[in-house]
């Protein structure tokens, strides 16, 4: 009992002292090397505090990060709770197969680094950065994107609560295309690190990191075709149809109703058509008693016929 005691009392000690000795480090090094600078190299810093953040979770247990707490700790770089359960079990919710058994599970958690948040229509991955994390989707919406030299953007995909936004950025180190924030959003980071030491120990959690982007994927090939070989109303009921399939399983829609905040402009160049046209499209949908679109909320009107209408399949989104 006295042993257990002192154990504890040296692992809080030591925590305290990791935090305020590097809280004071960061601190230092932000206001004299860097200046008002300091935003370039965050990631780095970053990826540096993740390694310290495995360590710390191997050597002291699993959600002992608490030295983040400390007051001389940067805020940026503060932790935010225990790293990772809440967090890998909506990335589950969605991705069903293969099952996981618990030292896998518990594998992940360990390797999600910190969570952190950016604002509506915020770009947080620019096209051709250097990356050294993925990024596991908790609230919100995001969107892949590229933005022509005239101005014009193409909307790529759309992510939920659950997604990884950029998992292929693992063995890619970077992107072709930007993400941004639809929404306010919540996201929890993996080091690239992390995601190597997964996969190097585990076939199953690789088959299931696999599959993720697989399906990733298998939904851009369906939005080529919807682009290339169908009418602009039948886009916009596929994407309405994909949606709602989507958030049904991530628990985020009632009944046939659900929130889809995104503007007319922002389905026009998931759609490839102009806001007007898309504006066109969305009343002739609603005329016809198949869905409505009103200030960021979906609802289907009769399921069945928007279906056929959107001459929807929902296979190629896997689902178990």
């Amino acid at each position: 009992m006295v042993r257990a005691i002192r154990l504890r009392l040296f692992r809080i000690r030591f925590l305290d002292r990791l935090g305020d000795m590097l809280g004071r480090l960061l601190g230092r090094v932000g206001r004299e090397r860097f200046g008002h600078a300091f935003r370039p190299v965050e990631q780095d810093l970053s990826v540096f505090l993740d390694s310290i953040d495995r360590f710390v979770v191997r050597i002291l247990g699993q959600d002992n990060v608490s030295y983040r707490q400390n007051a001389n700790f940067p805020a940026m770089f503060r932790a935010r709770g225990p790293i990772a359960r809440m967090y890998i079990d909506k990335f589950l919710k969605t991705h069903r197969t293969p099952v996981l058994d618990a030292e896998d599970v518990a594998a992940i958690d360990a390797s999600a680094a910190r969570t952190t948040t950016f604002n509506a229509r915020q770009i947080f991955i620019r096209q051709h950065t250097p990356l050294s994390q993925c990024t596991l989707l908790l609230d919100g919406f995001v969107e892949r994107f590229k933005d022509t030299p005239d101005g014009r953007r193409q909307i790529l995909a759309i992510h939920v609560p659950g997604d990884f936004v950029d998992l292929h950025s693992y063995p890619l180190k970077r992107l072709e295309h930007s993400v941004a924030a639809l929404t306010d959003i919540k996201v929890a980071l993996f080091p690239h690190a992390g995601i190597r030491e997964l996969t190097a120990r585990s076939a199953t959690i690789t088959e299931l990191l696999w599959k993720s982007t697989m399906i990733d994927a298998a939904i851009n090939r369906e939005w080529i075709v919807s682009i290339g070989a169908r009418g602009a109303a039948v886009r916009l009921a596929h994407l309405f149809c994909e949606m709602f399939v989507r958030l049904e399983r991530a628990g985020m829609a009632s009944g046939t109703k659900f929130d889809l905040p995104l503007t007319q402009v922002d389905l026009a160049d998931a759609t490839g058509l102009t806001a007007v046209h898309a504006n066109r499209m969305l009343r002739q949908l609603r005329e016809d008693g198949l869905v409505t679109f009103r200030q960021g909320v979906v609802e289907i009107v009769d399921w069945d016929r928007l279906r056929a209408f959107a001459e929807f399949d929902p296979t190629y989104l896997f689902l178990d």
